[in-house]
């Protein structure tokens, strides 16, 4: 039986947390999805699609979710940093003007950060204590649209090439390079600021079709971004970190009998395991760069090449 309201089954359980925040976050100037005021009613009750492709159906994550800036229509990422994630101090620092000066920096600049409200769901598990939401620009999965020249995946793997270094010279250390952490701005593909990408066509991949937006600019000059920088660290002095679990982890910070979990009793060098990652990334897209990619998946870290010699 389909729900009445977006507080009941017609949002997921991982959902009901941005109904309870719809209120607040349209008091500091976003809005989200109608999908998520409290009044909602789901429009599949009469509609004849499947759920997954009517125009009020998401595809969500408990910590993120794409809102509108009510002062100029623009499209945004609202997402929660719980206490102790590093990934707001990073994005600070990286949406610096002297760091956004420097083209290699693969960072959009925050929007803005503000306390989690004090009657957030977080509360009641423990986490809303120095919580905070930031705000981000919208962006774009990097494969769409999909590649279509040899020069384009060139232009992809040396812009992240570049980005790798960038990070790199400033001590940061990526930690959970993977497809879904590449990303890119959609700004240029969408040049006229009124026509902007459906935020639903980074969830739509593995759908033969793709919901409907402005046509992508032919002559774009496709920026590439890393993003979530959650599991990432400032090196500073030390040159080895404990692992912490992502989805390409180096064999050196493997358990003796895993292809996958992570030893957390190890040391590693972050730097040599996000090469192997990146590498890992286009070996998957673009196997016939070999023997370049195999430079930098070796699995002995001590012969894996610095992203600033790949």
């Amino acid at each position: 039986m389909l729900a009445d309201t977006a507080d009941d089954l017609g949002a997921g359980e991982h959902e009901k947390p941005w109904v309870r925040r719809y209120d607040y976050l349209l008091s500091r100037g976003y809005k989200l999805d109608d999908r998520y005021s409290p009044n909602w009613k789901p429009s599949w009750a009469s509609d004849t699609l499947p759920t997954v492709v009517c125009e009020t159906s998401r595809l969500i994550h408990s910590a993120l979710c794409d809102a509108v800036r009510m002062s100029d229509d623009a499209h945004v990422v609202v997402k929660i940093i719980k206490p102790g994630n590093p990934e707001l101090d990073i994005l600070r620092y990286l949406s610096s003007n002297a760091v956004q000066a420097d083209r290699r920096n693969p960072t959009l600049p925050i929007i803005e950060a503000f306390p989690v409200d004090a009657a957030d769901p977080l509360y009641n598990d423990g986490y809303g204590d120095g919580a905070m939401y930031i705000v981000l620009p919208l962006v774009r999965d990097w494969r769409l649209p999909a590649f279509v020249t040899a020069a384009e995946a060139l232009d992809f793997m040396q812009q992240l090439l570049e980005s790798l270094v960038f990070l790199h010279e400033h001590k940061i250390a990526h930690r959970d390079i993977r497809d879904d952490n590449i990303m890119q701005d959609p700004s240029p593909l969408f040049p006229d600021n009124q026509m902007q990408m459906n935020p639903m066509n980074n969830r739509a991949l593995g759908f033969p079709y793709l919901f409907p937006e402005p046509a992508v600019a032919a002559d774009a000059k496709r920026r590439y971004l890393l993003i979530d920088y959650g599991n990432s660290v400032f090196m500073n002095d030390e040159t080895q970190v404990t692992p912490v679990q992502g989805e390409i982890p180096a064999p050196e910070m493997l358990k003796d009998d895993s292809l996958w979990e992570v030893d957390k009793t190890k040391v590693y060098d972050p730097f040599k395991a996000d090469v192997y990652a990146l590498g890992t990334v286009f070996l998957r897209h673009f196997g016939r760069v070999r023997p370049f990619t195999d430079l930098q998946i070796r699995h002995q870290p001590n012969l894996c090449c610095a992203v600033g010699s790949a």
